[in-house]
């Protein structure tokens, strides 16, 4: 017989295994909306079918990128969900893959990051906005940068799925890092973790920075001129700690110049200007 009690508590351990505390909180968001919309309608999430979840992620929003991260933390429910015998059938198997459609590059200009750094009243202010413009950091990957992170100008970086990278410290960068005393770069006595969460130094960054610009603005204007001086995708993939070069190239803009640059030399079609010139009136 199946249960139909939810202990979030040890669902929450399961997904510890293989996913970052930021993915964590993102995924018991869902699954707890969920919770509420199934009781709402007066029922568990576990007598839902592939129809109610589909009515569910059409309520979530119409942003595809909402509705895909509502859809995989719904996947891992149903995964717990088999695995502790509290489901006998996973809905979300019936249920397509959301796209998401492919995001431009929006590198924030210098201009904006000039005036974001003269509007820091600290060095920690300074110290996040290079390491998000200088070495491309996420950040959960500033707020958790330890002193032993850093050594021989080189940055250890645990990003997502556990995976380690190695950044070379940009000589700015370096400077500074060397500035502050061992332990973490942002620590928090409030936070159990002992250091900033991630959402705290993203809202310090959006507040610096000019509206609209953001910390993964500066992540995208990182791989933009890291690309632009060393054209090197594999490289900028690692950089990035990125598991595929498709998702890398989202980050990457081309200089306008240079588009324009290739397009100006193409040559002229024989007889283009002839054929304007002859129906010249006729649209």
């Amino acid at each position: 017989m199946l249960t139909t009690d939810l202990d979030v508590d040890q669902l929450v351990q399961w997904l510890q295994l293989k996913n970052t505390p930021e993915t964590i909180r993102t995924r018991v968001y869902w699954i707890q909306r969920l919770i509420r919309w199934a009781s709402e309608s007066g029922t568990t999430v576990w007598e839902l079918n592939a129809r109610d979840v589909n009515q569910w992620l059409l309520d979530c929003g119409l942003a595809p990128n909402t509705r895909r991260s509502a859809l995989s933390s719904a996947r891992a429910l149903y995964r717990w969900g088999l695995m502790t015998h509290q489901v006998s059938a996973d809905p979300t198997a019936q249920i397509p893959t959301i796209k998401v459609p492919r995001a431009a590059p929006r590198p924030a200009p210098s201009e904006a990051i000039e005036r974001g750094l003269q509007r820091a009243t600290s060095r920690r202010d300074v110290l996040m906005i290079l390491l998000a413009n200088y070495g491309g950091l996420r950040c959960a990957e500033i707020a958790s940068l330890h002193s032993h992170d850093f050594h021989d100008r080189v940055l250890w970086i645990t990003g997502k799925g556990g995976h380690t990278r190695i950044v070379p410290a940009h000589s700015l960068l370096a400077e500074l890092l060397d500035l502050f005393p061992r332990g973490y770069y942002f620590p928090s006595e409030k936070n159990a973790t002992g250091h900033y969460r991630p959402a705290s130094i993203s809202r310090r960054i959006r507040t610096l920075m000019d509206p609209g610009w953001s910390a993964h603005t500066l992540r995208h204007r990182f791989a933009t001129d890291f690309y632009a001086h060393t054209p090197d995708l594999l490289a900028l993939k690692d950089l990035l700690g990125h598991a595929s070069v498709a998702t890398t190239q989202i980050y990457t803009a081309t200089d306008p110049r240079r588009l324009e640059a290739g397009v100006f030399a193409l040559p002229e079609l024989r007889g283009a200007r002839a054929a304007t010139s002859a129906l010249a009136g006729v649209e």
